[in-house]
Formats: structure tokens, C-alpha cells, sequence
């Protein structure tokens, strides 16, 4: 998983196995790096943003590759709805319409009078 981190500081630690490697503190947690070439990178750049890839085994996550450019995170093409209860109201509502026109349909409505019928109705709700 490739993410952005700001490194707030390195250990040297040596594992049960008796492998050598580094614990890095960042904003998302502790992270261990095994590759000592990656960690002499991240040793010059505590307090910064860097681009990593991590991969996550057994509850660990360890940092694989340092990215040439930190990755685009691209805002979402819709802002998240304010009001959650309101939006799952509405997609109800669309659900429920579909519903009776297509009771409507099956009762011998032609389909265009059918969504005609519901609307009207909608509309006189909704005054």
C-alpha cells in the first residue's frame, strides 16, 4: 500500500531471529523497516513527509520501497453528505417509487401513466 508518512524518529533494534533493523514512529504509528539502505534515507528525513510503500504481515507493517514523489491523495468527487439520514431517506424513497409504478404496470397501467400517477402523487405529498 503506497501512503505518505512524517517521520518523528528511528531506532536500531535487533529482532528474536537476531536481525538487525530499524523502528520508525510516524503520525500513523510504529513501522519497521529490515532494509538498511531505506533507513539511512528515512534517518534524513525525520520531521518530513515521505512517500513509502508498506506492507502489512502478521499485525506488523514494514516499510518495502521509499517513493520517488508522495502519492497524489485525489479528493473525492463528491463531498460526503452532511446529513446521512436524509440521503438514505431519499435512495428509500427512489426504491419505494419504483415499486408502485411497476404495481401500477402490473395492474394494466401503461408505463408512461404509471410514472405520471406517482409523481402527481410525490407532488401532492410534498406541498
Amino acid at each position: 500500500m503506497e501512503t505518505t508518512i512524517t517521520i518523528q524518529g528511528i531506532e536500531q533494534k535487533t529482532s528474536q531471529a537476531g536481525k538487525v533493523y530499524h523502528s520508525i514512529t510516524t503520525e500513523q504509528g510504529v513501522m519497521s523497516c529490515f532494509e538498511k539502505s531505506i533507513s539511512d534515507v528515512l534517518l534524513t528525513k525525520i520531521g518530513q513527509q515521505v512517500g513509502v510503500e508498506i506492507k502489512e504481515s502478521n499485525g506488523f507493517k514494514n516499510i518495502r520501497k521509499i517513493l520517488a514523489k508522495l502519492p497524489v491523495v485525489s479528493p473525492s468527487q463528491t463531498p460526503p453528505s452532511a446529513d446521512k439520514f436524509a440521503e438514505a431517506r431519499k435512495e428509500k424513497n427512489s426504491a419505494m417509487y419504483v415499486s408502485y409504478v411497476k404495481d401500477l404496470i402490473v395492474s394494466g397501467v401503461l408505463p408512461d401513466k404509471a410514472i405520471e400517477i406517482i409523481k402527481k402523487t410525490i407532488a401532492e405529498f410534498e406541498k
